[in-house]
């Protein structure tokens, strides 16, 4: 018998209804939606009937977490008000912000801007006359973010470098990266590539102040991609190392890959063969290793090329053609073309002009099958042919 049922018989509405909701709770940290969803429905029947209005509310507030993260926004909407109403009912402040942050999220899903930044101005508003300045400061954050999606970029700075000051009052290191790192993301998106490093190099240091390898990751990830936008290459390539190690020490292989992939480009693009070599490999092993045959047989294929840049044709027919046969088991038509496009620039580099020439039919089938024009190593192949 569950310890619901046994408050039930007893009689003890309370202690069933309190039950319930610690279950919910556990559901949901289960990622049981759907049981967590019903616990928390029978909890708020019962703190209902009971007259336990904060108990009513904090169910409410709960289900409309669960609603939101099934995206039934209309329910999550609803529990939401009705939440709100009820802790502001009983005057408790930081239950009614907490409703109204939530709805604020609702909303900036439904693309409700006005309705979303009424709820996000309340909510901070609230929580900064009770003295939650860490709450402020989130949702002064999501102010931010909801006029950056409205590409209202000078209200969305505003909004970060408010958050960042309740967050240094707060003292709470890693939310204050959080919004470095969405100011950083803004600036970038503006080209303002020198507030965007400064923004960023700043955020990468507090992330490595309190060793949270996951913000170093993404911050990196982003300063790099601020380098790149500028063609500061050697910028860009300790940005992806910093990155790349990160990512490891978290575990996330596709992350690394991305990263990998970047610095074989950055060092093919300099001349560096060798260190190319080694990037792309190390990207394959992981892809390798992980089962993604896409990713495997996409640095086939850019090894191929680095192989034929350096004359070394044997190998980089081999790599083609195994790019080539692991698109194929996959059924990736376009990619096994592609494979095919190098692998006959490589036989005609060798003078094996036939073997070229059965490339060339094979891709040419391909590209026909698929609706696109023929590429133009197969233009180039057909017309030395003729």
């Amino acid at each position: 018998m569950g310890v619901c049922e046994i408050y039930s018989r007893i009689g003890n509405d309370q202690g069933a209804a309190d039950a319930l909701y610690n279950l919910g709770d556990t559901y949901r940290a289960q990622s049981n939606l759907r049981e967590a969803e019903r616990a928390f429905r029978e909890a708020y029947a019962i703190f209902s009937r009971i007259g336990d209005d904060l108990g009513a509310a904090s169910a409410l507030a709960d289900l409309g977490r669960i609603c939101d993260g099934q995206s039934n926004h209309s329910e999550v909407e609803i529990a939401f008000m009705e939440a709100h109403e009820i802790n502001s009912r009983i005057g408790n402040e930081e239950g009614a912000a907490d409703a109204l942050n939530g709805l604020g999220e609702v909303y900036q899903a439904q693309s409700k801007y006005l309705e979303a930044e009424q709820a996000f101005v309340e909510a901070q508003e609230i929580y900064s006359r009770i003295g939650n300045e860490l709450n402020a400061g989130n949702a002064l954050h999501s102010l931010g973010v909801l006029h950056s999606n409205q590409r209202r970029y000078d209200a969305a700075e505003a909004s970060y470098h408010q958050a960042l000051a309740a967050f240094e009052r707060a003292d709470n290191a890693g939310c204050k990266a959080s919004t470095i790192f969405a100011l950083g993301q803004l600036y970038h998106n503006q080209h303002r590539y020198l507030e965007a490093e400064d923004s960023l190099t700043e955020g990468l240091a507090i992330w490595m102040s309190i060793a949270n390898d996951e913000g170093q990751a993404g911050t990196s990830l982003l300063l790099a991609e601020v380098f790149k936008s500028q063609f500061k290459l050697s910028e860009e390539t300790d940005a992806l190392i910093q990155a790349e190690a990160a990512l490891a020490r978290i575990g996330h292989s596709e992350g690394q890959t991305v990263a990998l992939d970047r610095l074989g480009e950055i060092h093919f693009v300099r001349g560096r063969y060798a260190e190319a070599e080694e990037y792309y490999l190390l990207a394959q092993a992981i892809y390798l290793s992980t089962g993604n045959v896409c990713g495997e047989a996409k640095d086939s294929c850019h090894l191929g090329v680095l192989y034929l840049k350096q004359r070394q044709h044997d190998q980089a027919e081999e790599c083609f053609a195994q790019a080539r046969v692991a698109f194929a088991s996959i059924g990736d038509a376009a990619g096994e073309a592609k494979a095919l496009d190098g692998l006959m620039g490589t036989y005609a580099l060798q003078r094996k002009f036939e073997d070229a020439k059965e490339a060339c039919m094979e891709a040419c089938k391909i590209y026909t099958r698929l609706g696109r024009p023929i590429s133009e190593m197969c233009v180039h192949i057909l017309t030395s042919f003729r």
